[in-house]
């Protein structure tokens, strides 16, 4: 009997599951859309509950496209947008939302930390800095500090995948590659918990749950989540993963110094390391078996898109990929640099190369003739800016420039917006003919933690996307493109001292959510 494989990535745009052969053939996919929360400036939250309560209907969906019962799934991989913190109960209940990424509410404490602690002996273990968000500590310490009582309630601190393997399977896990990003974990060896760092904060290690890499089962479903998903009690789960390090795998990522886009709600700039020989202006993390790998993340790429949609579609009248065609016919009828119009895509704060919560988004240039298509098109090229300084930093790295860069998620969709990149950067973009590789790539762990593969190199053997088209660059227009780029570069670092003065200053805040 075919034995087939399920994978589920809960992103902050969609929610997506699909079920793939063991050759890595995607037969039925279904999504539903995600939404991210913003109840006060500078954060950002998602539902833990609505990505466990759509489980159940993305399985029957998917399924039903695939022309299988689901009963035939073998096992299942779970993949999710990284870190995305949620205090658990002990009967594995969220206390709170769970907190993104790209959250910011915990600068200021981080600002207090950095004054407190060593930042280079947190590196030298974690492999990363302290980070608001983007190193789920930071929220953590928020936490306990803001929401004693969700503190004092909370059993165990977990990522969403964290709470979707409890629902499953009656277990507090985290993986290796997440627990990276958690800022107490021992990312270069032994792979466990730092207690001397988890004392140091001031947290308690039996709040954190249980680690495992990302190839080891969990174990199989309670009888309760067999009856609400419909699938077989003895289904083997994986222990869950990030979504980029899914998408690595998903592309058959597993030689050094080849770097590889993935573009979603975020843009991440990623290469694979066979030593944990890391840099400080990148995230890093353990992979998978013997391997590292780094990421540069541009925190606003799709979520640039998203924001746009709010002001402009304030009633929410036009669905989402009408929106976006009608970015890209707007932007058509701009012209290379925008009218020179620059766009800083920090929304958010800004993760690589900068790492600071307090920059935020500008246009630089508008005048009298600037027009909705320009500031349309300076959002595009804005990401385009930004992941050029980032490949600059990586091929630092890796020791080498390439000629070819990788490209993979869901910004690979549209050719006008790779275009743009690839004159930006000057260089060819091979881009995989399959945007769903971070789901695959969680379908690909549940498969070897079932047993359908003997280990992720016979995975990729199988599975590896062979189907690429390639994006070559206007030679013209990355010329064009050059001195704009220079003046993207020097933006940040002109008005970083406004950027922190304006953080500083107290505001009323309204609520607000962005619909995806």
């Amino acid at each position: 009997m075919q034995k087939f494989i399920f994978g589920l990535d809960v992103g902050g745009i969609n929610i997506k599951a699909g079920i793939f052969t063991k050759n890595g053939i995607l037969l039925g996919m279904s999504k539903v859309k995600n939404q991210i929360f913003t109840p006060k400036p500078d954060w950002a939250e998602l539902s833990p509950e609505y990505s466990w309560e759509n489980l159940p209907f993305l399985i029957k969906d998917s399924c039903s496209k695939a022309g299988i019962n689901p009963e035939d799934i073998s096992t299942v991989g779970i993949c999710s947008t990284c870190p995305t913190l949620v205090p658990l109960d002990c009967n594995g209940n969220p206390l709170r939302n769970a907190i993104m990424n790209f959250d910011q509410r915990s600068y200021n404490l981080v600002l207090k930390l950095q004054n407190k602690i060593n930042m280079d002996e947190i590196f030298k273990i974690t492999g990363n800095r302290i980070l608001s968000g983007a190193i789920s500590v930071s929220s953590i310490l928020w936490i306990k500090e803001n929401e004693p009582q969700v503190y004092e309630k909370t059993f165990c601190f977990g990522h969403i995948t964290t709470y979707l393997i409890y629902k499953l399977t009656g277990k507090f896990i985290l993986d290796y590659n997440q627990a990276s990003f958690t800022g107490l974990f021992n990312t270069k060896n032994n792979f466990s918990w730092n207690s001397l760092l988890i004392k140091k904060y001031g947290l308690e290690e039996n709040k954190l749950p249980v680690l495992s890499p990302p190839t080891q089962a969990v174990g199989t479903l309670t009888k309760k989540a067999a009856s609400i998903t419909k699938l077989r009690e003895d289904v083997l789960v994986a222990p869950g993963s990030a979504d980029t390090v899914c998408s690595a795998l998903g592309i058959g990522l597993i030689e050094s110094k080849k770097i590889f886009i993935s573009s979603g709600t975020s843009e991440i700039v990623s290469a694979c390391l066979d030593k944990p020989e890391f840099d400080n202006r990148f995230l890093n993390r353990f992979y998978i078996d013997n391997l590292w790998i780094f990421h540069a993340a541009t925190s606003t790429s799709g979520a640039a898109i998203k924001w746009l949609k709010s002001i402009i579609d304030y009633n929410n009248n036009i669905i989402d990929e009408e929106f976006f065609n009608l970015m890209v016919n707007l932007a058509k009828k701009s012209r290379v640099g925008s009218n020179k119009l620059i766009f800083l895509p920090y929304l958010q704060g800004e993760r690589s190369p900068w790492w600071d919560s307090s920059a935020r988004g500008v246009f630089f240039g508008l005048s009298m003739s600037t027009t909705i298509s320009d500031i349309c098109m300076s959002i595009f090229e804005s990401i385009g800016f930004a992941l050029k300084q980032n490949i600059r930093i990586a091929e630092e790295l890796i020791g080498k420039e390439t000629d070819e860069i990788f490209f993979t998620g869901g910004g690979s969709k549209n050719s006008f917006w790779l275009q743009v990149k690839s004159d930006i950067i000057g260089k060819t973009l091979n881009v995989v003919d399959f945007n769903e590789t971070a789901m695959l790539g969680a379908a690909i762990l549940g498969g070897i933690c079932g047993g359908i593969f003997k280990d992720h190199l016979d995975a990729i053997n199988n599975t590896r996307q062979k189907r690429f088209f390639k994006i070559k660059p206007n030679l013209a227009n990355y010329k064009k493109y050059e001195k704009l780029s220079n003046i993207f570069n020097s933006l940040y670092e002109s008005l970083k001292p406004e950027f922190k003065e304006l953080n500083e200053i107290k505001l009323g805040y309204r609520t607000n959510s962005i619909e995806n």
